[in-house]
């Protein structure tokens, strides 16, 4: 057994201790934080919470401004250019621009489009007369299921790049909560274009106005997809956007009637969405009268926006989900009724809330200081940037480590988003966290399933078993399924069976596959360029107590009791000896990297 091992059995044994709260006398006041009370602990705190954390020298950066300073070089983002942030490279899974407007949410959905339409993209059946006719048709089916699923893994790791890179931190972890607070899924959506667009609508309005966000997400193509507002028409409404918009976007739950929500999802007929493209269609527009929450009028979906605005509930249900986000997880009523009068007042601006927010004594409190337990977004992101890294490797596979730790970004688990604090540690994802640590600090540890290029041939071999297996199976079983990406190939409406004649099924699984693995460029299985000892050299750190004190100090926000600092100095001193550190030492590297993993499976290493 390693010798951090006692460290995950003192982190499981420590889950009912994370986090509580204790009373404080800056906990609800809003008045802004002093001159004299601004230090390197709190501008640690507000870089953790308004970005993902950083450096010693980023925190000393801030911590040498006054606090409205500091607040604002995080908030006024706009002005800060970001020259290592790069455009998403497609890799060109379409042909065909028109086959991204096909939008169908089962097998049997695409394949009888293919049927009437003659084609696919640029799939085209073989001549009449052929045994396997519509074969090119459901090779192409598949592709597009599996092609997608590779390029989502794609986007993931740009994002998540892009979180790691920024220099803009408060601009991603706005986009970050709003894409949380919307909740679309690409699992629905089913087109890696339209949740860039979707992130791309979510960044531009981030610290904006809250009613321009809502009215741009109202028509952005991927939440028309999402919660199907582009089948919501006069002749047959859909009530799915109107529901969710009073429900999870604006008012909060008991603030609106069913009656409501019917006149409402009236109000956002006529919008109509092709691709990457949107349109107001006025024959598809229900023009009559309406009423909704005491308003009466010929309204459309601005003016459905607009009505929510006005009401008393908006501002307090966003202040609460923000006030939640960024301070403290257990609320505070009074900081947020004072918080919802400055939205309100400012006419739903975001940017002077956070201003507030981020400035009071409140938000650098006991109650709100290291309490917030980090989400795997947070937790990998945040150790990367403490890493200094300069890319995400591709050991471990994120993808695969989002999925373990409970939080796959761009898949959320339901249009109401994630749920967080405790429910982000359980005693299998602690240790989980405990073993993203290690796999990027010693990536040879980590599971064959990690590493991508050994994938290729699991892939391929569950290829052909998964398509022996639908040649077999009853049709409910086939029916039946899910999948991280968009459509369900192993979904249809209609009987396999009849159809096969025309095609192979194993084979149109495995076609798809393979093309699309030879569209989409692999993610490199690339190491983190991790230099553990490096740090402590150019801190000019001499000895193992020393190596202790600098890796608490920059990577653990809560710090350490007197006992825990004990613990990991003996620690330090079987692994790096009782001396002044030789830095000459051939396997100083791999010694500090193990203390520094014991670092970080501590308890408080969640904790933001």
């Amino acid at each position: 057994m390693h010798a951090y091992r006692w460290l995950s059995v003192a982190l499981l044994a420590s889950v009912a201790l994370l986090p509580t709260t204790a009373a404080d006398p800056l906990a609800g006041d809003l008045s802004p934080i002093t001159d004299a009370d601004w230090n390197y602990e709190r501008a640690a705190h507000l870089l953790e919470r308004a970005g993902f954390g950083g450096t010693p020298e980023e925190i000393e950066r801030l911590a040498g401004m006054v606090p409205e300073q500091a607040v604002a070089s995080l908030l006024e983002y706009q002005d800060i250019p970001d020259p290592h942030v790069r455009p998403f490279r497609h890799a060109g899974i379409y042909d065909d621009p028109a086959e991204t407007a096909i939008f169908y949410e089962s097998f049997g959905g695409y394949l009888g489009h293919g049927f009437r339409t003659g084609s696919l993209g640029a799939a085209r059946p073989l001549p009449r007369g052929h045994t396997r006719r519509w074969q090119p048709i459901v090779d192409r089916i598949y592709y597009g299921y599996h092609a997608e699923t590779e390029e989502m893994r794609r986007v993931t790791y740009w994002w998540v790049d892009r979180m790691l890179h920024t220099a803009r931190p408060l601009e991603e972890r706005l986009t970050l909560f709003w894409h949380g607070h919307f909740g679309v899924s690409h699992r629905k959506v089913g087109r890696y274009e339209l949740m860039l667009r979707h992130l791309e609508t979510l960044r531009e309005h981030a610290s904006g106005n809250f009613g321009d966000l809502l009215k741009a997400v109202t028509v952005d193509p991927a939440m028309m997809v999402f919660l199907d507002n582009r089948k919501n028409t006069r002749s047959d409404t859909n009530e799915n956007y109107a529901r969710e918009i009073m429900e999870l976007f604006a008012l909060g739950v008991g603030n609106y009637t069913e009656r409501d929500i019917k006149e409402a999802a009236r109000a956002l007929t006529g919008w109509t969405a092709a691709g990457l493209a949107v349109a107001f269609d006025p024959a598809l527009h229900d023009d009559g009268e309406k009423s909704i929450l005491g308003r009466a009028g010929r309204f459309g979906a601005d003016d459905l926006v607009d009505i929510l605005l006005e009401q008393p509930s908006t501002a307090a249900f966003i202040v609460r989900k923000l006030y939640r986000y960024f301070v403290n997880e257990d609320g505070n009523p009074t900081a947020e009724a004072g918080l919802a009068n400055v939205f309100r007042d400012s006419g739903y601006e975001i940017r002077p809330l956070l201003e507030a927010m981020f400035l009071s004594r409140d938000f650098h409190s006991d109650a709100a200081y290291a309490t917030k337990i980090k989400s795997p977004v947070d937790l990998v992101v945040g150790t990367g940037r403490k890493l200094e890294l300069d890319r995400m490797p591709g050991v471990p596979f994120l993808p695969s480590v989002f999925r373990s730790l409970g939080q796959q970004p761009l898949y959320p688990p339901s249009v109401k988003g994630w749920d967080r604090g405790r429910s982000w540690v359980t005693p299998s994802t602690l240790f989980e966290r405990a073993n993203y640590a290690r796999h990027l600090l010693f990536a040879s540890e980590a599971r064959d399933s990690y590493h991508p290029y050994r994938r290729l041939a699991a892939r391929h071999r569950y290829a052909v078993e998964r398509a022996a297996y639908l040649d077999r199976a009853p049709a409910a079983a086939r029916s039946a399924g899910g999948g991280e990406g968009g459509m369900d190939p192993m979904m249809s409406t209609v009987s396999v069976a009849a159809v096969t004649q025309n095609y192979d099924l194993r084979v149109g699984v495995k076609n798809g596959w393979m093309d699309a693995w030879d569209r989409v460029p692999p993610i490199q299985a690339s190491h983190a360029p991790v230099d553990a000892a490096g740090m402590l050299y150019r801190a000019e750190v001499r000895d193992a107590a020393g190596a202790v004190d600098y890796y608490v100090k920059r990577f653990l926000h809560a710090g350490v009791s007197t006992e825990r600092r004990a613990e990991l100095v003996r620690y330090a001193e079987g692994l790096l000896g009782g001396e002044p550190l030789d830095y000459g030492t051939e396997d100083l590297e791999q010694k500090c990297r193990r203390l520094l993993h014991a670092v970080m499976s501590l308890p408080e290493y969640q904790l933001s």
